[in-house]
């Protein structure tokens, strides 16, 4: 039993240390473009009257010395989103509205409301955030000088928060989100796509273009961020980067209990089932170590030396996470880190899309 625990373990730390090797090789930003490029913003809402207004606040209070325009695409909202969308366009001038043009063609609305901004926008770069998101001041600031002149894909930090929820679940929550952003910028940092998080993402526009918009991306029901990266970084001739700077980190609203948590778990991993088969092997061989490793207490009770093998995993973890979220200068939770660990496993178990499930973008 030993050498096959040796083995499950030393599978599950190269995983591990090849997306701590990819932090290190993270490409530096080169210089800025100079003047600072045409940004286009976009912002697919459904049904979010709840945070559309907070969101739209901020993005107001863009401190950005270039020129910019935002786009807000409704996606069918059937509370007060449409309005609050137009009241604010109407008080800022290169705000815009419009609606989803593209109703029924993917299996993913949100989807078409995207292709809906994509081909409206006139900006040199796009972002993308989301409608529950509260991007600082310094956020289009932040990501362009991120991009600079040779990247064409930068993928950023958002971390989930719930202000309303207890201590633990909100550093729980963080720890999560780290992890999550670990293997994100890991993969970009050995110039693969693997994934990313649409609530703080970047593209040239000309580079969506290339590859077919939307339209080219797997019909599924989430993912498209992750799709999009996937797709630039298959090239292998284009640059990636990842934004450290605390300035690009974009707060979005986290799921305040464990069912809602699991709802948005169920969605985002629904789109698994179409990526590339080395990012699907990857994912098997990490998620299989893991679980054995966590078993290895219950062989434990006859062998005594399988005991030290899930502590060994945990120190790893909180190692490589801790020092990943100092890399990011953002907060580490030791008690969400013990809180993390056996619920990682144990969502996974209770998301994964059971077959033939239907998962919306939004629940009504």
């Amino acid at each position: 039993m030993i050498p096959l625990a040796s083995i499950v373990f030393a599978s599950y730390a190269l995983i591990l240390l090849w997306l701590a090797a990819g932090l290190i090789r993270l490409p530096r930003p080169h210089l800025a473009s100079s003047p600072p490029p045409f940004l286009s913003v976009i912002v697919a809402a459904r049904d979010e009257a709840v945070h559309l207004e907070t969101c739209l606040e901020a993005l107001s209070r863009q401190e950005y010395p270039g020129e910019w325009e935002l786009f807000i695409i409704d996606d069918q909202s059937v509370d007060r989103s449409p309005d609050i969308a137009r009241e604010a366009a109407a008080r800022h001038p290169g705000w815009h509205t419009a609606g989803n043009d593209f109703v029924g063609r993917w299996r993913s609305s949100k989807k078409g409301a995207l292709e809906t901004a994509f081909l409206r926008a006139r900006g040199e770069l796009l972002l993308f955030t989301d409608a529950d998101c509260t991007p600082p001041p310094q956020w289009l600031a932040g990501m362009a000088a991120a991009m600079g002149s040779e990247s064409v894909l930068c993928a950023g930090f958002s971390p989930l928060v719930a202000p309303d929820a207890s201590r633990l679940w909100r550093a729980f929550l963080l720890v999560d989100t780290l992890a999550a952003a670990l293997v994100a910028a890991g993969g970009i940092g050995h110039g693969r796509g693997i994934t990313c998080s649409g609530r703080s993402l970047t593209c040239r526009r000309h580079i969506l273009s290339e590859i077919g918009g939307y339209d080219a991306l797997p019909d599924t029901l989430s993912g498209d961020d992750d799709f999009l990266l996937q797709a630039v970084a298959s090239s292998g001739r284009h640059r990636l980067i990842y934004a450290l700077a605390p300035s690009t980190a974009v707060p979005a609203q986290g799921p305040s209990g464990w069912r809602a948590f699991i709802r948005q778990k169920r969605r985002h991993l629904s789109a698994g089932s179409r990526y590339k088969l080395p990012i699907q092997l990857g994912y098997t061989l990490f998620h299989s170590a893991n679980l054995l490793l966590w078993s290895t207490p219950l062989v434990g009770l006859i062998h005594r030396p399988l005991l030290l093998f899930l502590p060994a995993k945990i120190i790893l973890d909180g190692l490589v996470l801790f020092l990943w979220s100092s890399r990011l200068r953002q907060p580490f939770s030791l008690a969400g880190l013990l809180a993390w660990e056996p619920l990682f496993p144990l969502y996974h178990l209770v998301a994964f899309p059971r077959w033939g499930e239907e998962i919306s973008w939004k629940t009504r």
